[in-house]
């Protein structure tokens, strides 16, 4: 039993709550969880008369928020231990969570509460080093605190973990004023696992947490929950009911708590300082391009695919660029490979269209079935949209803007071969 201690993913059989001859019982499973104090456990051969979201309910209100039931479809990453970890360290030592720089794992674990961040980590000795913020668009300054956070928690043997909500205090608060979010959940949660993070902490942002003081939020959720070791945040980082708490407040209150609070200067890109609000400008008048640079990575949007063979797009974002016609490149869901694109957003006018729609046309391949979702990163507009006098006149426009387009590419293919280093080879 004492290898199966500790494990960061647990299975058991737990089929119902009353006792079976060859099956355990829920009460049964939960004692084993007690004793070997998994990150967190799944049960499996599980009866019709134990109700998923019930049970996954009552397994929280009664202390095991990192127990679930197993469902079809469920994946686990398993990352294999370098041999020179095996018993005999494991024996001279407590069990590092960190595994060697090339074998740790990446993926991300996600909670909506800091109570749940508790009962998986702080539950068994684990601390965190947080980076707080919106974190919308996960634009170029938000990727300097990010990062930082995963080099600290690293330096302390610490869960990296990002605190943030949904939706935005703005949208609760003022939503008369709120702007249109760049990004979803889903991306935001990619861009996350993409800078290294172990984990994410989503709170649903509510009047009650609104109405916690700057002390009630950092001893109640920073401290008592999650067990912080350091926090980052971005210089005009404001907490607390009506927004009382500053930078200032929170390094008082952290020295009071006995954590480090790190200020990161904001990121300044030619001049301007980047953030979310300057993004959200660029992409609404079109310049994606300029928004690219701020963001890190070609702005984009996501969705299902309801249109086929021509991919018109039922858009996830808020926010979408000017109307126009743009070059992108497009991926479908389950391939790794984008296509070269040119994508048109508006009204279809000279066809007298009467509803917004977000159409792609791939430049380097031919679907044969329709696709289910995708996603379009936009590099460059090419063109306001424009109403022709017909149908031929747009179909020459078309092949002008797919031109356009496809010498785009190819001398972005050149530029990166020429700053390509040469091999040792020659």
């Amino acid at each position: 039993m004492a290898l199966l201690e500790g494990l960061d993913e647990l299975i058991l059989d737990a089929l119902r709550d009353v006792p079976h001859p060859m099956h355990q019982t829920v009460e049964q499973a939960l004692a084993l969880i007690q004793q070997l104090k998994p990150s967190r456990a799944w049960f499996t051969h599980i009866a019709h008369d134990l109700p998923h979201s019930e049970t996954n309910e009552r397994l929280v209100s009664m202390g095991f928020p990192h127990v679930q039931l197993a469902y079809d479809g469920l994946e686990f990453g398993v990352q294999a231990d370098a041999v020179s970890r095996v018993s005999n360290e494991r024996e001279a030592s407590p069990v590092s969570r960190a595994a060697p720089a090339n074998t740790r794992s990446t993926r991300l674990s996600a909670f909506s509460s800091s109570e749940a961040w508790a009962s998986r980590y702080a539950n068994f000795g684990h601390s965190s080093v947080l980076a707080i913020g919106n974190f919308d668009g996960i634009h170029l300054g938000h990727q300097a605190i990010l990062r930082t956070a995963v080099e600290r928690a690293h330096a302390l043997n610490a869960v990296s973990t990002a605190l943030t909500f949904d939706p935005s205090p703005r949208k609760v608060l003022r939503p008369e004023s709120a702007p249109p979010r760049l990004s979803t959940n889903a991306q935001r949660m990619e861009w996350f696992n993409a800078l290294g993070l172990e984990a994410v902490v989503v709170l649903p942002f509510t009047l009650d947490l609104a109405r916690l003081s700057p002390s009630e939020f950092v001893e109640q959720i920073l401290d008592r929950d999650l067990h912080v070791k350091g926090v980052l945040v971005g210089e005009n980082f404001r907490f607390g009911h009506k927004q009382a708490g500053d930078v200032k407040l929170l390094s008082a209150l952290g020295s009071k708590h006995g954590f480090d609070v790190v200020i990161i200067p904001p990121v300044v890109y030619r001049g301007e300082v980047v953030s979310s609000t300057i993004i959200r400008r660029e992409v609404a008048e079109g310049d994606v391009s300029h928004a690219a640079r701020l963001l890190g990575r070609p702005f984009a949007l996501t969705g299902e695919v309801f249109t086929f063979p021509t991919l018109n797009l039922a858009v996830e974002q808020e926010l979408l660029p000017a109307r126009g016609v743009y070059i992108t490149r497009t991926c479908f869901e389950g391939e790794t490979r984008s296509h070269r694109s040119v994508t048109n957003i508006g009204m279809r006018p000279t066809f007298n269209g009467s509803s917004l729609s977000v159409e792609t046309h791939l430049l380097d391949a031919q679907l044969t079935t329709a696709p289910k979702r995708m996603e379009v990163c936009f590099w460059k507009r090419l063109r306001e949209e424009k109403k022709f006098n017909g149908p031929e006149e747009l179909r020459a426009q078309i092949a002008a803007d797919i031109a356009r387009a496809n010498k785009f590419f190819s001398r972005l293919r050149r530029f990166r071969s020429i700053r390509q280093p040469a091999t040792a080879g020659g």
